[in-house]
């Protein structure tokens, strides 16, 4: 079962499950993101952070005190001073200072205070003869323990020494925010008498300012005492003891001071309690108003919410009120077309012969035009490759004569061997026989010796020239390997995308497969839910007429019946109850099937997004392949001009070679007749005769002269040099030539192939393209088909449902009649009667209902079938039609033309054969006696599809007849 989220009870669910969940969201935040703390928590937590304040003061104070300990310890390793009376100055200039130590608030947790022992006092003397020994502490200072030992002070009364005095330090925790009170004052009287006690003793002033620095500069103290002085310098300098806060050890303190005292720092624990606890009492304010706001904020946040439901709920209403308005447009405009439908029959009917006769013509115009092409495609054909031919006989007519003049170079050669060993005979006899003679000649032959070396250098820069030639014509042929090498890439990569397309095309096969097998099945689907509409029809057929049998009896009886006891209305009224039931159950069935189609039409679209998907991947492979064909074409074109330019290079440097060939031939000619002339002066011979028959007489003559000379023996040995240099460089020509004859071999061999694989590979993709469109205008045609059938159930059930509701309106009308006819109690016993009467004759009509419409509609559906088949072939038939039109719209214009217009009519001729399809199922549901029309529409389609058949069977002949052309 498809849940409808649109339907009201779906989205009550929906909202009140949301509103459920924000409700729990908020209890969470408001219970958890918002924690209360307590008054105790606060009141620790602000101990915690005074105390970590006051531990960080004194940290800061012990590293000033350390850093100035330091600074004055360097001081006083730099100066060495001597002994003098700087001390008792200084004992006298400073005042001892007495802080009473306190004990710490119970809040923080007791921390052992370490007491350092006194020294050991001495025994006291009387006090106006000694001085006291005082006891002095210190607040919350780490210094250690020191003695220090007070100056001798000059007294009248006696001249003993004066007991030392000694302070006591101890370290003690400070306790936080309390300072120790300041001691009772003394009296007057006490001031004055010790004044009078100070001036009577006649001590000297206190020491102050300069004289103060330069005496303590000047004094030789010890460690202990530097240290003492330091430490008291700096309790002055802080400023947190005073003068009046120092106690004597052997003085009493006033209890009641100590108790006011205890007063006053109670009193101030009091009131920094009562600070923190107003300070927690306005937080605990703050965090009322603030959870105060959010709940405000929640319900407001509830409220937006609920009116959010509202208005959807109203969208919702009004989204149904849109539907049905839709549906009813709907019902109209498939009226309308169909009024439409059978106006286009109609016209159809008498146009089909003409448009088949037009086809025709048009088809034996196009495969004359197609011969034409093909046999002017074949000639062309054949005229290349009769140039070609020609131009290879040329060429190698060409290198055969090289050849030629390449062995008459090699008997030449040979020739000069013979003679020059002749020569070497000569030459042994002439040495032997006139040396006398030759020295006279040496002078005129290193004359011609200089000029045939000119000559010779003039030839060897002939050779160079033609080396530069030859190293020019190797680099062309180098470049011909590397365009060769990138001609091999491009093809190698080439064939990868080649395969690659062959791969999607695979791919899209196997797609299109899948598809076909879906709509097969969807195919099934709908027929079998079209009988099941049919059998719902049949159904509803019959309950129209049992509601109107009963309804006559209803009103024929309504007036009569008597009435009776209470315990028969039941019975009449079972009556018109059955139907309703009837209805009720038809209508499930009706929403069950109409939920069906509804699934089958969301299939048939998404069938139609995946043909749409790969109808653009055919025609990107198309591209791709169009792309191929044009890259190949390229390559032809450049393969092509490089062959021709290789062959006009070939036939260039053939030209040359031989030139050059027979110029150094002709030069060698030369040069050895000179030099043979200066040899032997003597032999005259004219140049007009051929070479052979030249060197013939002059052997003969130069035979008779060596008779009687000789020739030295390194001119000759320099000679034989050079002709054998000659003769090498001839044989590495001849080399180069073959080479250079094999390398334009090969490169023919492998254009041929190339070109061979290049047209047979898109031969290949050109039937497989043509498969896949083939394929794919088959699914389109599959379709369009269960579109149409689809959307005439759709029709057929929203009829269905318009006949319910009136039949469910009839029935509640037939109800309140039987409960009219209830309420009459004199007619009981007739309406009993009368009522299973009506049930018999209901059950009757079921029968004959079910079984009298069972035949035509079988016989329907038999004829839809058919009708279905043979549109699917004449649309398999057009798509292959189309095909062939637009390969034959590249051949010209005016075939692009025809072609269109084929197209057009086409297309006419399809839309008309669906509206065909289409009226003859409405006629034969509607009217039994439309049958003899529907198969009088089934001959003529019989007979089209028969003629496009054997149009198609010559387009495909045609095609096979171009294929094998553009093989070739």
């Amino acid at each position: 079962m498809v849940v409808d989220l649109y339907e009201p009870q779906t989205l009550a669910l929906v909202v009140f499950g949301g509103f459920v969940a924000l409700s729990f969201v908020v209890y969470l935040f408001s219970a958890f993101g918002i924690q209360e703390k307590s008054y105790e928590q606060a009141v620790a937590e602000q101990r915690a952070r005074l105390e970590k304040e006051q531990v960080q003061q004194r940290e800061g104070k012990r590293q000033k005190r350390k850093q100035f300990f330091e600074k004055k310890k360097r001081e006083r390793e730099k100066h060495d001073s001597s002994p003098g009376i700087l001390r008792q100055e200084v004992a006298q200039a400073i005042d001892p200072y007495v802080e009473e130590v306190e004990q710490a608030p119970p809040s923080p947790p007791p921390v052992k205070e370490e007491k350092v022992k006194p020294a050991k006092k001495p025994k006291q003397p009387k006090p106006p003869k000694q001085a006291p020994v005082e006891e002095i502490i210190f607040e919350a200072k780490p210094a250690p323990v020191q003695e220090t030992v007070a100056p001798p002070k000059e007294t009248h009364t006696t001249k003993s020494k004066p007991p030392k005095v000694v302070e006591e330090q101890v370290q003690k925790r400070e306790a936080p925010v309390v300072h120790a009170a300041a001691p009772p004052q003394a009296s007057p009287a006490k001031t004055k008498t010790k004044t009078r006690t100070a001036a009577g003793d006649g001590e000297p002033p206190a020491l102050r300012g300069k004289p103060l620095i330069s005496a303590v500069k000047s004094a030789p103290l010890k460690d202990a005492e530097i240290q003492q002085l330091i430490e008291i310098l700096l309790n002055r300098q802080g400023g947190s003891a005073s003068a009046d806060d120092w106690v004597k050890a052997n003085q009493r303190s006033d209890p009641v001071s100590a108790l006011k005292k205890q007063l006053q720092e109670k009193e101030q624990a009091l009131h920094n309690e009562m600070l923190l606890a107003q300070a927690a009492s306005q937080k605990v304010k703050e965090l009322r108003h603030e959870l105060n706001h959010q709940k405000e904020h929640s319900g407001s946040v509830e409220a937006q919410y609920k009116m959010k439901l509202e208005s959807q709920a109203r969208e919702v209403e009004a989204f149904h009120a849109r539907m049905q308005q839709s549906h009813e447009s709907h019902t109209h405009d498939t009226q309308a077309l169909q009024a439409r439908i059978k106006q286009l029959q109609s016209m159809l009917d008498e146009s089909k012969v003409d448009v088949v006769n037009q086809l025709r013509e048009e088809n034996n115009r196009l495969k004359t035009e197609a011969g034409h092409a093909s046999s002017q495609k074949e000639q062309l054909m054949g005229q290349e490759l009769a140039r070609l031919q020609t131009e290879l006989q040329k060429v190698q007519s060409k290198l055969t004569s090289t050849e030629g003049q390449l062995r008459q170079g090699e008997e030449v050669r040979r020739t000069l061997e013979t003679q020059n060993n002749q020569f070497k005979q000569q030459r042994s006899s002439e040495q032997r026989e006139g040396e006398a003679a030759m020295s006279k000649r040496l002078a005129e032959v290193s004359e011609g010796l200089r000029k045939e070396e000119a000559r010779n250098q003039s030839l060897a820069q002939a050779m160079e020239a033609a080396k530069g030639e030859t190293d020019n014509f190797k680099g062309q042929v180098s470049e011909l390997r590397r365009l060769d090498g990138d001609r091999n890439t491009t093809l190698q990569a080439i064939q990868a995308k080649l395969k690659d397309s062959e791969c999607q095309c695979q791919n899209l096969e196997g797609k299109v497969r899948t598809v076909e097998s879906q709509l097969a099945e969807k195919e099934q689907q709908k027929s079998k839910a079209v009988q099941e509409v049919e059998t719902l029809r049949k159904e509803k057929d019959s309950l129209q007429e049992m509601l109107r049998t009963q309804e006559k009896r209803s009103e024929a009886e309504g007036q009569e019946a008597p009435p009776t006891a209470n315990g028969d209305v039941t019975q009449t009224d079972s009556a018109p109850k059955e139907p309703s039931i009837l209805l009720k159950e038809h209508n499930v069935m009706l929403a069950d099937k109409t939920k069906a189609i509804e699934g089958l039409e969301e299939q048939l679209n998404s069938s139609k997004t995946e043909l749409s998907t790969l109808q653009a991947v055919i025609e990107q492979s198309k591209q791709r392949n169009n792309n191929l064909r044009e890259k190949n074409r390229k390559l032809m074109d450049v393969v092509s001009a490089a062959e021709k330019s290789r062959a006009e290079n070939a036939g260039q440097t053939s030209e040359t070679l031989k030139d050059e060939i027979q110029a150094a031939i002709v030069k060698e000619q030369s040069s050895v007749k000179t030099v043979l002339e200066k040899l032997f002066p003597s032999v005259s011979l004219g140049t007009s005769q051929d070479n052979k028959n030249w060197l013939n007489k002059f052997e003969e003559d130069a035979s008779k002269v060596l008779s009687s000379k000789s020739s030295s023996n390194s001119q000759v040995e320099e000679y034989v040099l050079k002709v054998n240099t000659l003769e090498a460089e001839k044989e590495q020509l001849s080399s180069q030539c073959q080479h250079y004859q094999s390398v334009l071999a090969d490169t023919e061999s492998i254009l041929n192939k190339l070109q061979s694989s290049v047209e047979s590979e898109e031969i290949n993709w050109e039937e497989k393209l043509n498969q896949t469109e083939s394929n794919l205008g088959q699914t389109k045609n599959k379709l369009s088909s269960s579109e149409a059938e689809v959307k005439r159930v759709s029709a057929e059930l929203e009829q269905a449902k318009a006949s319910l509701a009136d039949l469910q309106s009839k029935v509640a009308s037939s109800e309140s009649q039987g409960e009219g006819v209830s309420a009459l109690q004199k007619q009981l016993a007739e309406a009993k009667s009368r009522s299973e009467a009506a049930e018999k004759e209901v059950s009757s009509l079921k029968e004959a209902a079910a079984a009298a419409p069972a035949g035509g509609d079988d016989g329907a559906k038999e004829k839809l079938a058919k009708a279905e088949e043979k549109a699917a072939a004449q649309q398999k038939e057009l798509t292959t039609l189309n095909e062939s039109l637009k390969k034959e719209k590249s051949l010209t214009q005016d075939l692009g033309k025809a072609a269109a217009k084929l197209q057009v009519m086409l297309k006419k001729t399809q839309t008309a054969l669906n509206t065909e399809k289409e009226t003859v199922a409405k006629l034969k549901m509607q009217n039994g006696a439309a049958k003899e029309v529907s198969k009088q529409a089934e001959g003529s389609t019989s007979l089209t599809e028969s003629q496009v058949e054997l149009q198609l069977a010559d387009a495909a002949n045609e095609e096979t007849k171009q294929a094998d052309g553009t093989g070739v």
